[in-house]
Order: structure tokens, then C-alpha cells, then sequence
């Protein structure tokens, strides 16, 4: 038995080799899929890596992500160890200069000033691995997807249930929403896309950026309550959001009968912006209601 499958591998092989001879990476992608069928399970996470960097290279960022997040759900993690004073001191630096695109701020110049900034201290102290969390961020928002998975997968093998971890997946699976072709494949992606934000705020509520995804990919019964609970921690904790998204969230609270919520959100919004057309528009939201 053991060994018609080998000679059947061997077949496959060759079969698959040859109808991709001169493609390298179209020949590494199949000779890849042959070792994940061979392989056993605690081995199918690295393969699965290196398949999801060489379909990226083929240009399928589709099947990368799919096969990505497959690879995330076979790993076999790690208890990291204690976070050094350095490493926390870095990390909420880049965290910060990260989260600042967020609000206005050039993406592709912040990624560039953090993968000068963190790169050199990813290569001195390669186990810094909640630094990679930003580092590989950083080379997805450049499309430099196979550095992103390299670098987050590496930080996921120790850190799989932290802030990071679960905002990097919901946005993979923004990316497969965005692809999707059914509703029922929205449905599913949306689902998780909102599981994944619900836990990231759950330990990092300061990332408001998050807030509108949750209200974004909240499934319609549970919209309200979103609603509510969203602008309820931005007003309380004088949260300031990117004055661009001002009208998005007074308009989903005019939207879901909430107009006293859309209000006290607008007060709070003349405290961080005084004077701004921004604000304007949103109160004549509420107003025309």
C-alpha cells in the first residue's frame, strides 16, 4: 500500500512538473501541493507558509490569503517568552506611529519610516516577535505581501491571541470579503471579520479605527447595539476620530433611530475639530431628520 501511494506521489509529480516546465514558480507551487498531501500535520503549517508566498508570487493574492489563513490554523504555537522593557518600549512606538495612518496620515510613508525603523531592530533581535506584528503591517500596506507573511506568521507562532494577531486577521478576511463572489462567502467572511475585531477591541479599545469596521461588518440584527456601543466608548473616553469619519458614524446612528446618540457624537465632535465643514454636514444630518 505504502508504496503504490509513493510511486503515485512520484507520478503526480512528474505529471504536474511537466505541465508547468518553465514556470518556476507555477513548478514550485505544484511540487509544493505534493509535499502538503505527503506531509504530516505537524509539518502541513511551514509547507502551507511557503505555498501561500509562492501563489502571492504567481499573483493570486486570493489563494495566498486562503491558503495563509490555513497555514495560521495548523500552526503549532509556542508560550512566549516575557516581553523585555526594550521590546515593550519599541513596540508601543510602532504601535503609535503605526496606528497614525489611521488619522490622516500617508500609509506608504508610515510603512516606510516603520520598516526603516523596525527592520533594523528585527534583524539585531531576531525573537522580538511583537515587533514582527508591525513589521510585517508595514509590508502588506507597501504590497510586499510574501515580507507580511514571512514576519506575521513568525510573530503568530508565539503571540496568536493578541491585539495585533486578531486585527491582522480580520483585515485578511476583509480582503477575501472584498473577493468574494457569493453572498453566502460574504456572509461567512463578514462573520469573521466582525469575530476577529470584536477581540482585538476587546484588548485594545484605544484603536478606534475599529469601531467603524465592527459597525461596518456588524450582522444586521446586532446593528444597533454596535451602534450604541461603538459611540458610546468614543464619546466616554474622548476618543478623537479621523475627521473624515464623522459623517460615516452619525449617519449610521440617524440610520438606526438613535438621533440623541448622533448628537452628543456631533458635541464631542466640536470639541476636536471647532471649526470644520466636516462637523457642519453631520449636524445638518440630524437636522433634516
Amino acid at each position: 500500500m505504502g508504496y503504490r501511494f509513493f510511486i503515485a506521489l512520484l507520478l503526480c509529480w512528474f505529471s504536474l512538473s511537466s505541465l508547468h516546465a518553465g514556470d518556476p514558480v507555477k513548478e514550485e507551487i505544484a511540487q509544493l501541493g505534493v509535499k502538503l498531501r505527503a506531509a504530516p500535520d505537524d509539518q502541513k503549517s511551514e509547507i502551507l507558509l511557503k505555498l501561500a508566498i509562492a501563489n502571492y508570487r504567481d499573483q493570486n493574492a486570493e489563494q495566498a490569503f486562503k491558503v495563509f489563513l490555513e497555514a495560521l490554523s495548523a500552526v503549532k504555537t509556542f508560550k512566549a517568552a516575557e516581553t523585555s522593557a526594550e521590546e515593550k518600549a519599541l513596540y508601543d512606538q510602532a504601535l503609535k506611529l503605526y496606528l497614525e495612518h489611521h488619522t490622516g496620515q500617508d500609509v506608504t510613508a508610515t510603512a516606510e519610516t516603520l520598516v526603516q525603523t523596525v527592520q533594523p531592530e528585527v534583524d539585531r533581535h531576531p525573537d522580538y516577535f511583537l515587533l514582527k506584528f508591525l513589521l510585517a503591517a508595514a509590508y502588506a500596506n507597501l504590497g510586499q505581501f510574501d515580507l507580511f507573511f514571512d514576519n506575521f506568521y513568525s510573530a503568530y507562532l508565539y503571540y496568536p491571541k493578541s491585539y495585533m494577531a486578531y486585527r491582522t486577521l480580520a483585515i485578511l478576511h476583509i480582503k477575501l470579503f472584498e473577493k468574494s463572489r457569493t453572498a453566502e462567502e460574504r456572509k461567512e467572511q463578514a462573520n469573521l471579520v466582525f469575530a476577529n475585531i470584536l477581540k482585538a477591541i476587546e484588548i485594545n479599545p484605544h484603536d478606534t479605527s475599529l469601531y467603524k469596521l465592527e459597525i461596518s461588518f456588524a450582522p444586521d440584527q446586532q446593528k444597533p447595539q454596535v451602534i450604541s456601543r461603538a459611540l458610546k466608548k468614543i464619546i466616554d473616553g474622548n476618543m478623537m476620530v479621523p475627521r473624515a469619519d464623522i459623517v460615516f458614524y452619525v449617519a449610521e446612528a440617524v440610520d438606526s433611530q438613535q438621533k440623541e446618540l448622533a448628537q452628543q457624537f456631533v458635541d464631542k465632535a466640536r470639541e476636536w475639530y471647532q471649526y470644520s465643514r466636516v462637523v457642519n454636514n453631520a449636524q445638518e444630518l440630524i437636522d433634516q431628520q
